[in-house]
């Protein structure tokens, strides 16, 4: 979604799957919308890479609380990119 919502600006998406990073190439109002979901983007992030990558840290794997605050994040930004583009 915030590759989406890069090029939905007017920008080619950077080539990199960092949330935090994809944040900054936003248009600023959508930056400021989304910043309340800062520490929630975070932890998205923490969990990238050992759910994709099997040889990665296990330390960053998220519990049935933490995924399902994730998914929140997550379904929260979507949301707000969605009406943004809209």
């Amino acid at each position: 979604m915030l590759k989406a919502a890069i090029v939905y600006g007017g920008a080619a998406p950077p080539r990199v799957h960092g949330i935090m990073e994809l944040l900054t190439h936003l248009d600023h109002s959508l930056q400021e919308e989304l910043q309340h979901f800062a520490t929630g983007l975070q932890d998205l992030d923490r969990y990238y890479a050992p759910t994709r990558y099997p040889d990665a840290a296990v330390g960053g794997l998220a519990g049935e609380e933490e995924a399902g605050e994730a998914l929140a994040v997550a379904r929260s930004v979507a949301t707000i990119i969605d009406d943004a583009v809209r």
